[in-house]
């Protein structure tokens, strides 16, 4: 509404292997161009949507320290563990891939993995 703003936070990796392949500068990547992407909900325990609301009453400073603690104690975390792609590669083996569909897990997978050969990583 006029008074009231809501929010969430998505997160992704953006693997720059697959950018080059898809002509993506990664300085210029979003979230919908990431190759692992999700919600902070399901970091959180019951695994539901987070939204915070905003509105002339809200408390800035404990909104900020709200967002940036889940992002740097649950989401980073969780992305670091992805950081390598190979990693990416044993996850999308694994037949996971939060945020993108079957057939695109599969299509990027057998892409990086290609590349990764090539480059002897």
């Amino acid at each position: 509404t006029r008074e009231r703003h809501s929010f969430t936070v998505n997160v992704a990796i953006v693997c720059g292997h697959l950018l080059d392949q898809e002509r993506i500068r990664i300085q210029k990547s979003r979230v919908v161009e990431g190759h692992l992407r999700d919600r902070i909900g399901t970091f959180l325990p019951n695994r539901q949507d987070k939204l915070w609301e905003i509105s002339c009453a809200t408390d800035g400073d404990a909104l900020a320290k709200d967002v940036s603690d889940l992002i740097c104690d649950l989401a980073v975390p969780y992305l670091l563990q992805y950081i390598d792609s190979s990693a990416l590669v044993a996850l999308w083996e694994s037949g996971q891939a939060p945020g993108l569909t079957e057939g695109a897990r599969i299509r990027k997978l057998e892409t990086l993995k290609s590349i990764l050969e090539a480059s002897g990583a």
